[in-house]
């Protein structure tokens, strides 16, 4: 894929998560997303928590910043390897 086809592609990605934001909170997203998660048992034990809520929140808060960092393949692959500082991203 080359950087045009790439750049278009971000901005329908960044332009459907803005539409899904307007129409929904991202605490009431991120619950619903870890609910479904939570029926999968292979990832279920990524995600354990006791408040759902605030899970959901950082879950959301999580993906909003890979989304409004699209553009910056350095700022991702930092913020990757702060959540995994094993990641191959490093």
């Amino acid at each position: 894929m080359n950087l045009k086809e790439w750049n278009q592609r971000v901005g329908i990605i960044k332009g459907f998560w803005s539409d899904l934001l307007h129409e929904t909170s991202l605490t009431g997203l991120g619950t619903s997303l870890l609910q479904r998660v939570e029926k999968d048992e292979s990832l279920e034990p990524l995600f354990r928590y006791s408040n759902k809520e605030v899970q959901g929140t950082k879950f959301m808060d999580m993906l909003s910043s890979i989304v409004d960092n699209l553009n910056s393949p350095e700022v991702l692959r930092r913020k990757t390897y702060t959540l995994n500082p094993r990641s191959q991203f490093a």
